[in-house]
């Protein structure tokens, strides 16, 4: 029995060891309810008191705005009667109420001075999620609305195991980084002249200049004008001379020409190009299109005469024309009337000598006829 217990024990301990092994670091990399949470979503989730699909939203983007490298500063509850009830950081996540306003303030190591604020807007199905940045004078905000049914199964909320509580976690982490996390983030690097810590600026020149080389020409010119950092990098010659051997693949450049300026040699070969154009355009010979009428050669169908008026007249002006009957339009067909009956009407089988079918021969008219 020991070693059967034993046996057991160790199979639980590798599989334990397997779990945290295969447990993804973001939240963007859960692709299913069948892997592990985040360790700090998990933990969340199992100490807080979540009793509504709200609260396990709040959780999650929580969670996110902790992955781009905020951290937690306190929160504050705002309830129904218009009081504030403020909570350190140190304190879990809990709601006195799933109604109320609650708000989550966040500072970033990149930005002391730099205070941000996160809230939590109720408006069943959906939550609104403010963020509001504030530098001395200046603020700012973003606003996202996310649909609670979306990210948030409602009748996993009692399950032991949180990971079927949430779903959709790689689209929640674009959503909430792209439209809150790094934009409050980005404004306040701005602000304060700090060197922005992501985006395409942080990536190296060789990585750079990979992907500036896929843009064309007037791409190119727009991107520089964003900022003097984009000036420069698009003023490579690098990315210049591609683009001179792309567009004017005719030209030859010999391997011993030294251009130092591509961008400026692309320049003039540009315009030497357009010129070339219009003084083609301009020395042919000038020629009278003239468009032939579709409407003038049309084939134009056979009218029939108009139709003859009729007078109230004895005549008409048209004497061959039929007339039609006089107390009635032409398009009213004319029904026949029922001629009038005689005193002592006679069976019409008996006008004949025919009887119809399943009459008696010993009857002399038809039926319903026999009293005449």
């Amino acid at each position: 029995m020991s070693c059967l217990g034993a046996g057991t024990f160790g199979m639980q301990a590798v599989s334990a060891m397997s779990r945290e092994q295969a447990r993804p670091q973001y939240c963007y990399q859960v692709q299913d309810f069948t892997m592990p949470l985040p360790k700090h979503l998990e933990d969340l989730h199992m100490t807080c008191n979540v009793n509504h699909p709200r609260e396990a939203l709040a959780l999650a983007v929580h969670v996110l705005m902790t992955e781009v490298g905020f951290e937690l500063e306190g929160w504050q509850e705002t309830l129904t009667d218009g009081s504030t009830k403020d909570h350190p950081a140190t304190e879990n996540f809990f709601w006195e109420r799933s109604d109320c306003l609650m708000k989550i303030g966040y500072s970033h190591p990149t930005c002391p001075s730099v205070s941000f604020l996160v809230a939590f807007v109720l408006f069943d199905p959906n939550v609104i999620i403010h963020g509001l940045v504030a530098h001395e004078s200046n603020t700012e905000g973003f606003s996202l609305n996310l649909r609670i049914s979306d990210f948030i199964q409602r009748a996993f909320l009692s399950d032991p195991e949180p990971n079927k509580v949430y779903k959709n976690l790689p689209t929640l982490s674009r959503l909430v980084k792209d439209s809150v996390a790094l934009p409050l983030l980005g404004w306040a690097q701005s602000v304060t002249n700090v060197a922005p810590t992501f985006g395409f600026m942080t990536l190296s020149s060789e990585i750079q200049l990979l992907i500036l080389g896929y843009l064309n020409v007037r791409d190119l010119l727009a991107a520089s004008g964003v900022n003097t950092d984009l000036f420069e990098l698009a003023s490579h010659p690098v990315l210049w001379r591609k683009l001179f051997l792309k567009n004017f693949p005719s030209v030859e450049v010999s391997p011993t020409d030294n251009v130092s300026d591509w961008r400026e040699r692309y320049k003039r070969e540009y315009l030497l190009r357009k010129e070339q154009q219009e003084n083609a355009l301009r020395l042919l010979p000038r020629m009278r299109l003239v468009m032939p009428n579709t409407l003038r050669n049309a084939h134009r169908p056979f009218l029939l005469p108009p139709v003859p008026q009729i007078s109230d007249d004895d005549f008409d002006f048209d004497m061959f024309m039929p007339r039609p009957p006089r107390f009635s339009p032409p398009y009213v067909p004319q029904l026949p009337r029922r001629p009038p009956d005689p005193a002592f009407p006679r069976p019409f089988f008996g006008q004949y000598g025919v009887l119809p079918r399943g009459v008696l021969p010993q009857q002399q008219f038809g039926p319903g006829f026999g009293f005449l």
